[in-house]
Order: structure tokens, then sequence, then C-alpha cells
């Protein structure tokens, strides 16, 4: 009886660790093994050493379950970078099996370095299979997102990625979310190059980094590719001006409900529904007439509305916020109009001017309530975060100063880093 449940627990441990039952002596030559039994794998990995690294690689070769890996994964993480690189760069060699350059590959991205680039081109040659382009993308995309300034390196040394790595490389550019990814794909605008769709959807990811000035500069460049007889570029151009909310493109965006390429006027009912809020059909009149209202309403309607902000009268200034949040495809314009009462002395209306900035949706307003935290009243700092968390999409504390730093100060910002999909 003893050694039938002697049986039976080792096949549990064995089902739920997907890991080999080691004897008594194996365990003490394959401490990954015996470690990778215990929830605090990681811990135990670290405490092992380097000599532990190469094991733990083999072990994620073998492609044990999810739960294996993660716990190796994390053990990864627990080293320093270097360490790992050097544990890995055997396996990064093209003369090695693709299963072996995909696990160095997630052993890398658990511990990015940017002294790991020339060994991942290495371990990708002109004829590499699907997944591991796609392995060798994310890990680069993690690297450039820890290291922002390797993107600098290696946009200056541009030569030095092989031609036909370029594309995947500009891609990881484009999913590390980082400010100088967008800074240097905002640049490419001003070249024709064979990349450029790659460059318009990187800006496309990277709209929410844009600071106001250059998101100026960037929708002008956009707009000037909102030219239907370069279908494919168009309609990525359509997405990005989409990102950007750029109501400047809505009268180009209507006229090109009437292309012949139906791609083209697919996105750009899209970017039109994206921008103005509204849920239209592909009738461009329909479009026209409300875009010829909202234009009116701006010019000799808004100017009485912004008047009424600076009422004494609380039910007058929340009248005109609720008009206000009527109109949000000049979002901009009407955000610059509200943020001085965020200020206001009563927190009623403090409180409704947060929750019409959240509902204008422009990211002109993310500083002003980053400041609007340190209120010192709670239910106007409260208002703020849930405005805050609502325009950004990042759950981060009611804490100015690690706002600030997250979203205004980084080079990295993690929410937007985008995550690896399946091949």
């Amino acid at each position: 009886m003893t050694s039938v449940r002697r049986f039976a627990g080792a096949a549990l441990v064995a089902a739920t660790c997907a890991v080999p039952i080691a004897t008594g002596q194996e365990r003490l030559t394959d401490p990954v093994a015996d470690a990778l039994r215990h929830e605090d794998a990681p811990a135990r990995l670290r405490a092992g050493g380097v000599a532990m690294l190469p094991r733990m690689l083999d072990v994620l070769v073998s492609e044990p379950d999810e739960a294996v890996a993660e716990r190796i994964l994390r053990g990864f993480a627990s080293f320093d970078s270097k360490a790992v690189l050097a544990a890995t760069r055997g396996a990064l060699s093209d003369a090695q099996p693709v299963a072996s350059r995909i696990a160095a590959m997630r052993a890398i991205t658990a511990s990015p370095t940017p002294d790991a680039l020339p060994a991942l081109y290495a371990a990708c040659p002109r004829n590499a299979s699907f997944s591991l382009k796609h392995e060798f993308e994310h890990t680069v995309a993690t690297v450039f997102h820890h290291a922002p300034g390797a993107i600098h390196t290696t946009t200056r040394n541009w030569r030095h990625v092989p031609a036909h790595l370029r594309s995947n490389v500009l891609h990881a550019i484009g999913s590390a979310a980082t400010r100088p990814g967008l800074d240097w794909l905002a640049e490419q605008l001003w070249y024709q190059t064979k990349h450029e769709l790659i460059v318009l959807t990187g800006i496309t990811k990277l709209a929410p980094l844009a600071r106001p000035d250059q998101a100026t500069d960037i929708t002008e460049q956009l707009r000037d590719r909102l030219d239907p007889s370069d279908p494919a570029l168009c309609q990525a151009a359509s997405l990005a001006v989409a990102a950007f909310r750029d109501v400047e493109s809505v009268p180009l965006l209507i006229a090109l409900l009437s292309a012949e390429t139906r791609g083209v006027r697919e996105n750009a009912l899209w970017a039109l529904r994206q921008i103005s809020g509204r849920s239209f059909g592909s009738n461009a009149a329909q479009w026209q007439a409300w875009f010829d209202a909202e234009d009116a309403w701006l010019e000799k309607r808004a100017p009485r509305v912004f008047e009424s902000l600076d009422n004494k009268n609380a039910e007058a200034i929340a009248a005109a916020l609720r008009e206000i949040a009527a109109h949000t495809v000049f979002r901009d314009t009407l955000t610059d109009a509200v943020t001085p009462l965020l200020r206001h002395k009563r927190t009623a209306v403090a409180v409704l001017v947060c929750t019409t900035l959240a509902h204008l949706g422009s990211r002109r307003a993310i500083e002003p309530l980053i400041d609007a935290l340190k209120a010192e009243n709670e239910t106007r700092e409260k208002a703020a975060l849930v405005a805050l968390r609502k325009l950004t999409g990042c759950d981060l504390p009611a804490e100015s100063d690690r706002w600030r730093e997250t979203l205004l100060d980084a080079d990295a910002v993690p929410s937007l880093l985008a995550p690896p999909t399946a091949p």
C-alpha cells in the first residue's frame, strides 16, 4: 500500500510540474529539476548561481508546460543580464536547432541587454522560419523597451543591421513603447523608404507617447499620405491619423469615402468614427453635414460657452461643460478651455471637469490631471485619478510623481509595450 501511495504521489507531481521525477541521486546531480518542484523555484534557481543557467536553458528547450516555463523564465530574470547572455550565446548560433534558439531568445527576453543584439542577429539567417523571426522581433522589442538608448545606437549604425532583418527591427521599434522609438520613426516620415508602411504602423502604436508639438508635426506628414492613388499607404495613414484623433484629417477622410478601393473606404470610415465618436454609415454627405455643423458650433457658439465657464453660478458652469462634452471632435481646443477649472473653488465643479476631460479624450489633459492629484482633497484626487486611468489605460496609484515619471518623464511606458502574440 505504501508503494502505491508513493507512486500515485509521484505521478501527481509529474502531472503538475511536467518535469520528470528524479531519484535522490539525480536530484543531487540535477538541482534545476529539484528547484522547479517548488513554488519558490526562481529563488532556488538564483541561489544555485550561474552554474544553473545552462541546465535551465536545456529544460526550457524541452518545451515544458507553461507553468514550468514561467518558473524558469522568472529564474532567468533573477540573474544578471550579462550572465544570461553568456549562458545562451552558444544556443543562438544559426547552427543550433530552432527550438534552442527560440529558448535562448526567451531567456534573454526575461533578462534583456543591448549586448545581445549582435547574437540575436546571428541567430536569424535569411532563411529563418516565421516562428524564429517572430520570437526575434519580440526579444528585440523587449531589449529596446528596457534600454531605449539601444534604439539610438541601432539606428545610428543601421548598416550593421542585416538587410533581411531590418523590417523586423523596425517592427520591434514600434512595439517597444519608447519615446526614442517614436522620435526616430517620426523622422523617417520625411524620407520615402521601402519600409514606410512599417514606419506608419509603429507611429500608430506609439501615438499616445507623442508630445503636443510633436503630434502636430507628425499629423501634418500623415495627412499628406491620405492619397487614394497609393491604397496601401493611404489605408495605413488613415489608421495613424485616427490614433492621433486628428480633427484636421476629417475633411480628407470624408473625401476618401468615395475612393475606388474598398480598403481605403473602410479604413477612412473607421478613422472617422474613432475621431468623431459618431457611428454614421459610409454616406459622405451625412459626415460632411455633421462636420459642417460642428465647425459652425466651434466658430459661433463655443465662444459664448467658454464665457459661461467663468460664471460664478455652478449650474451655469455645469450646463456649459455638458454642452462641451457633446462636441468631442474638437477635443484639444475644448480641453484647453476646460482644464483651468480643475482649480475651481467648488469641489463639485472640479469633479465635473475631470469627468468632462475623460470624456473628451485629449491627452493634453494628462499633465493638468496629474497636478490635480496633489489637490489635498480626497474627492478631487479620486476624480482626477479616475479620469487619468480612463485616458491612459494605466492603473497607477494616486501618486502624482509616479504618474509624471511614467507618462511624462520616462523614455519607455510599460503599459504600451506590445505583448507577444501567437505566430
